[in-house]
């Protein structure tokens, strides 16, 4: 899909992002962030002209709640329909925050409604998107929620599914993004377990760890 936008003159992909924007703002309805204008201006610009961009970020996982600032070329704006807000999809350079520079090389996910103080670089996107790294997924579904077929989860791209005489199935598949495949899959509950890859299954035994000590006897 990137290929192809980019083969395309600029006002076919101005006309194409106008669309897309068109549709964002009546899913963005649906978002409970409050999205600054000058975030989503900004962002529809960088992504028409295909340029990099700068911004101020606030991430829960910060225990000093200091924004960092994120410098990154961005390639898709999406609305998570399970998370109810609309989101970034970007190749991060580095990152800045009280420690200084941090090098990243790697994609993120950024809400919207947590970003900030966005300015367009001079710098143009490469002809293509870098690569993103691939981590296996492996999980089995319980009869009770796959007898009529596997749904599809956003951060895993499906592959193979296996159904079984007894309605369960067994699917396998890929992410990007070992916790938004952890994430996704949480949401089956007990009928979901997760078998593989080593980076997935480390993060679903971390989570389902930390839920036991939460929800154990005696607590």
């Amino acid at each position: 899909m990137q290929r192809l936008r980019k083969a395309l003159a600029p006002e076919r992909r101005e006309e194409i992002e106008r669309r897309h924007t068109a549709l964002a703002l009546d899913l963005g309805r649906r978002d409970e962030d409050e999205i600054a204008p000058a975030v989503w201006d900004g962002l529809t610009r960088a992504l028409v002209a295909r340029r990099r961009i700068e911004f101020t970020y606030r991430s829960p996982q910060q225990d000093d709640q200091t924004p960092r600032r994120h410098v990154v070329d961005p390639y898709e704006r999406y609305f998570d329909t399970a998370r109810g807000h609309y989101y970034l999809r970007g190749w991060c350079h580095y990152s800045e925050g009280p420690r200084g520079v941090r090098p990243q090389h790697r994609y993120f996910d950024y809400r919207l409604g947590r970003m900030a103080e966005l300015q367009l670089l001079p710098d143009k996107l490469p002809p293509f998107p870098p690569p993103a790294p691939q981590y296996a997924v492996a999980y089995e579904l319980s009869a009770r929620v796959a007898r009529f077929g596997v749904s599809r989860q956003r951060g895993i791209e499906v592959t193979d599914v296996e159904m079984r005489p007894d309605g369960s199935a067994l699917v396998h598949g890929h992410t990007h993004d070992p916790f938004l495949a952890v994430q996704a899959l949480l949401h089956y509950g007990p009928n979901c377990r997760v078998l593989g890859g080593p980076e997935v299954l480390e993060r679903m035994r971390s989570a389902v760890r930390e839920m036991g000590e939460m929800y154990g006897e005696g607590t």
